[in-house]
Formats: structure tokens, sequence, C-alpha cells
């Protein structure tokens, strides 16, 4: 057989949507589900199982393939749609990533996280083929959950970093699906923040890192072809990180907060009307140490996001 595709890291169709129920197929729209992606990863992490049986040489057994999966790794921009009160493209993935949708109506779309009637996500992904010889390769990946990383660095746009767990199924070659729509509001560019940890809000903040800190579990099953039934969120623990410039203890004492066990409220805020992004939660930070940016002395200071009556240590919302 005569090889006669090629594929390009900077081709991509990408589709997501939330399943009715764990793995069925939701049947999706290029027109509705489409995805604007900045890179994506599949792996197809097939364990091999040795057997290791005692022959009277010392050469090896053949291995069987045992639990079968699919990993999926996203980065987006974080954005909003372009218009007040009607969900992003990212409202899916945040859904599988255990964050529920809270639809204010005209005013602004807010997730949080939720510990009960968890989603998942069903990925149609397909790498174009850049040659002429016609069919794409088509990645179906069901029962998807995840997690999620936002990187907010001072002057770079905003991305938000998907990790899911999914159903494995082959992939298969297909004709071009056609042309997707996909959203028209621009990415954010870390700039003009309003930012404030509890009431100090003149901080001068380099980056921000918050993470969902999902812990995925898979859910073994003799009965699944693929001996795995599916995957859950069993637990989290979301983080933050800053990095300010460093102050005088009676400007903003973060040793003292520390050692006190004092939380703090986090609030940042950035972009215009139908393109802001809020972020909001409850820290406490675990450890302080001296950084440097650019030769001004800063802290790096870590942290964890807590609970003050469930599920709403951290959330964002789009408006």
């Amino acid at each position: 057989m005569t090889i006669t595709s090629s594929f390009l890291v900077k081709q991509g169709i990408f589709t997501g949507k939330l399943e009715s129920s764990y793995g069925s197929d939701p049947t999706l729209s290029l027109a509705s589900d489409a995805l604007d992606v900045k890179e994506c990863t599949i792996n197809y992490p097939i364990e091999s199982l040795e057997r290791d049986l005692k022959h009277e040489d010392l050469s090896p057994s053949q291995p069987l393939s045992g639990k079968q999966m699919t990993d999926v790794s996203i980065v987006m921009e974080l954005k909003g749609s372009g218009t007040a009160g009607t969900a992003p493209q990212l409202s899916a993935l945040l859904q599988a990533c255990g964050y529920a949708e809270i639809d204010n109506g005209t005013t602004d779309v807010r997730y949080a996280p939720s510990s009960s009637g968890l989603k998942s996500i069903y990925f149609e992904i397909y790498d174009v083929n850049n040659t002429e010889s016609g069919n794409y390769l088509k990645h179906t990946i069901p029962g998807c959950v995840g997690d999620f990383t936002i990187d907010i660095v001072s002057g770079q746009i905003m991305l938000i970093r998907f990790s899911f767990k999914g159903k494995y199924v082959k992939p298969s070659d297909v004709a071009s699906p056609g042309t997707p729509t996909l959203e028209t509001s621009l990415g954010i560019v870390a700039k003009g923040f309003t930012f404030a940890v509890d009431a100090i809000t003149d901080l001068c903040t380099s980056m921000a890192s918050i993470s969902s800190g999902n812990e995925i579990v898979e859910r073994p099953c003799i009965s699944d072809s693929t001996s795995i039934g599916g995957f859950k969120i069993a637990g989290r623990n979301p983080s933050i990180t800053i990095k300010p410039e460093q102050t005088l203890i009676a400007e903003a004492d973060f040793i003292g907060d520390i050692v006190g066990n004092s939380t703090n409220v986090i609030t940042a805020q950035v972009g215009s009307a139908g393109n802001i992004v809020r972020l909001s939660g409850t820290a406490q930070f675990n450890s302080l140490s001296s950084s440097d940016t650019n030769g001004i002395k800063a802290f790096d200071i870590p942290g964890r996001f807590v609970r003050t009556s469930g599920d709403d240590e951290f959330a964002l919302k789009f408006s």
C-alpha cells in the first residue's frame, strides 16, 4: 500500500457535547458544538500485560493488551461568548470537570463546583488530511471527565488547559465532516485586571495559576470490552498560586495569614461587555518563598481554595 496522507499539527476540527447518559452519543453538530482549540493531544495508553512464562530459553513471551482508555489534553483561550448571558463554548468542558452551570438570563453565566449530578462530555476530533487523497482521521472519545488549569500571565492571552480521561474507541478514516462554526469573540490579554486579595486591590502580581485539582478515578469492569466501565470525579483539591511583588508587612501580611490559618477572598475580573471573565474564591495560602521578577523582589505564594458552606470554594463567571 502506498501512503499518501499527511497531517499537520496546526490543522484540526474539534467538537464536544455533554452526554445525556454516560458514554452515549449526543449527536454532535459542527454548527453548535465546535470548539476553537489552540492545542490538542490525544493519547491511547493501552496497557501491556507481561506474561513472564518460564521456558528453557530467556526469550520473552508475547504480551497481551489489557485495559484500554483515551487521554485528551486541550488548550483553549479563557474567554466569553461575546454576548452577556450566553454560555461560552467552554461550557460543556467546564461542566465535564465537575462545575455546574448557573445561567442568569441576559446578565451572566456562572460555573461553580458541584458534588452531585456530575456530567461527562463526548468528543469528536478530526485530524485534517493535508493532501488530496480525501479521508480525515476521526477520534471518537465518549465518557470524558477531567480537570483544568487556568494560566494568567501579565501581558499574555489567558489560557485554560483541560485534561480529560475517556473511553477507548478505535480511530477511523472518514470523509471531511464540513466546516465548523466557531465563536467570534477574541481572546483576552491579562492586562487591566481588577485583582484583589481581601481588601488589597493594588498588588502588582505578575501571574496567577488556578487548578481545579480533580481526582479522576476509573471504574474497573470485567463486562466492558475495554475493562474500564468509565471514569468519575471522586474528589477535588483546587489550588491557586500568585506571584506579587514583595511588600511591607504593614501593607500585606501574607506570612501572618499563613501562620494564623487565615483565609483570603480572591477576586479577579478582566475583559469588556460580552467578554468579561470573573474569577472568585476563598483561598488559604500555605507557604511563602522569595522570587525574582526581572530583578524585582517578589513572593511565590501557593495555596488551596477552601469551602465556606460547600461547593463554593471557587467560581467562574462570564458576562
